[in-house]
């Protein structure tokens, strides 16, 4: 019987264990994006005030307002379509979002939440503020609110040179030891990046021959950008031979703006010693990252265990 309970024990151990093992790279996940999706819609419900951002990881944002709080101030007016917002705490100076943000700002009121989408970011970040309210008039006695705090994060401009915003454009960037990384932006108007797998690429000028990136350049390694943020070509080890990588931006209509990478052949000793250092110092980062994955694992492991036996 005593053998019984010892392993039924035992297995109970080793399945709590093994969720918490299961549970630890989700958590680790989630912590690293920030926890929250960007599309979640938050309420903004009496006197628990939200606060929102907006930034090239993020250019939309959502939110409703809760039971009760049926206005949403600055109202809606004719003229600016819902674009008018408040630009202090207190809620008493009104200003436009087409000049604090972008002048194609969209805000669309659909299914009971208020959308918020940008295409751009003003270089200089702001706040900007909406009220939902009980009544119209957010100053009358006893009025039920909430307000909404929704964060600009102002971004440096991305350089014209690295836009694809023509059709049938062509953007050129060229690699030389040792500079190791090229970043590029598709368009507002050109939403789709092909190869759309990040491990593949054009091999030529037209765009038109696929492969795989690291077996035309080993090693080789590209960030795809989320939302309006640049999209980054790292490379590790210089090729033999000068390569030519290649990418599509696309429109909605199948139109595309290409982007053409030269990586020029490898250079001396000396010089590859030098562009070889960042590239170090970055793995040395990610292998870190990666311990301390590992460590939060075993600990959170030991924990639960701990935690069973303790008992």
């Amino acid at each position: 019987m005593e053998m019984q309970q010892r392993c039924q024990k035992g297995a109970f151990a080793f399945l709590l264990t093994s969720a918490c093992l299961l549970y630890t790279p989700i958590a680790t996940e989630s912590v690293r994006d920030g926890g929250v999706s960007a599309t979640q819609v938050q309420t903004c419900n009496e006197d628990q005030d939200i606060q929102l951002e907006i930034s090239r990881r993020t250019p939309v944002v959502r939110f409703k307002c809760g039971a009760g709080l049926d206005f949403l101030l600055p109202e809606f007016s004719p003229e600016l379509k819902g674009k008018e917002c408040f630009t202090d705490s207190e809620c008493t100076q009104k200003g436009s979002l087409l000049t604090l943000i972008d002048s194609r700002v969209e805000v669309v009121f659909q299914q009971g939440a208020y959308t918020i989408a940008t295409p751009a970011l003003p270089v200089s970040g702001a706040t900007v503020y909406f009220l939902c309210s009980a009544g119209g008039d957010p100053t009358a006695p006893n009025n039920k609110k909430c307000k909404v705090a929704v964060k600009i994060v102002g971004s440096a401009p991305i350089r014209q040179d690295r836009q694809c915003t023509t059709v049938g454009g062509t953007i050129h960037a060229r690699l030389t030891a040792p500079v190791n990384e090229a970043t590029f932006a598709c368009g507002s108007d050109f939403p789709t990046l092909l190869p759309s797998s990040p491990t593949r690429v054009y091999s030529d000028d037209k765009c038109t021959a696929e492969t795989v990136l690291d077996t035309l350049i080993p090693k080789a390694t590209f960030g795809r950008g989320v939302g309006l943020e640049l999209h980054t070509v790292m490379i590790w080890t210089f090729p033999q031979k000068a390569t030519t990588l290649c990418y599509k931006c696309q429109n909605n209509q199948g139109q595309a703006c290409n982007v053409i990478i030269t990586v020029d052949s490898a250079p001396t000793t000396g010089l590859m010693e030098s562009s070889t250092t960042t590239a170090s110092t970055s793995r040395a980062t990610s292998i870190m990252l990666e311990q301390l994955r590992g460590h939060m694992t075993l600990w959170t492991a030991f924990f639960c265990t701990a935690m069973l036996y303790g008992r």
